[in-house]
């Protein structure tokens, strides 16, 4: 999981009260989020949300499917999504350089420390497909906004590990939580890329 430069901590709670993030507010779009595991692909326009599939030497690793209604930029290596009204903020990343998860998750400490302030970890937990995952609360150093954040760690592929991050408003966080499972149901590791690739046709009935 990674984070870019200050994070877009330029939150709105939707009027609604909807899990859906409405548009962009313009400090927000403006923004960089904070580089938690890796650099931000900042040099990429945002698109809509949808599905990202990061690669490494040309070959599938992780993907990931961010809401259509939140803003993302994407690389090979990264994608950083923005909610529409700029509350929530989330990186997947592929870890180079990293040795194990529990040195991912030093790496996204490392990188929390530097944007947050009164920052207060929960204990790190292993999750249910072996990853490593921490989660807790600080302010912004530069807005004072309260957010609440979650960082993970996990195998990808063989030997490859991949990093994702959420940060989002507090006056959210129910809706950040289920925003967040949402999106992490979508995430598909390199053997489920791989499988789809070489998923043959069924044979076209003569019925059809």
């Amino acid at each position: 999981m990674s984070i870019p430069l200050e994070p877009p901590f330029t939150f709105n709670v939707p009027v609604d009260g909807a899990l859906r993030p409405p548009e962009l507010n313009e400090p927000a779009v403006n923004a960089a989020p904070p580089e938690l595991l890796i650099t931000s692909p900042a040099d990429k326009a945002a698109t809509a949300g949808g599905e990202v599939i990061l690669r490494k030497d040309n070959n599938p690793i992780v993907g990931i499917t961010y809401p259509s209604d939140w803003k993302q930029k994407a690389s090979d290596n990264c994608a950083s999504a923005l909610s529409a009204k700029g509350n929530a903020w989330s990186m997947l990343a592929i870890l180079d350089g990293v040795k194990d998860k529990e040195a991912g998750i030093e790496k996204a400490k490392q990188g929390l420390e530097k944007y947050l302030q009164n920052i207060d970890y929960d204990d790190t937990v292993k999750t249910e497909n072996g990853g490593l995952l921490i989660t807790g609360t600080g302010k912004s150093k530069k807005s004072g906004t309260d957010v609440v954040f979650a960082a993970s760690v996990f195998d990808a592929a063989p030997g490859q590990l991949a990093g994702l991050a959420f940060v989002a408003d507090k006056n959210v966080e129910d809706h950040f939580k289920e925003a967040a499972r949402f999106i992490c149901q979508t995430i598909r590791l390199q053997k489920d890329l791989t499988a789809e690739k070489h998923e043959v046709a069924k044979p076209i009935s003569p019925s059809n």
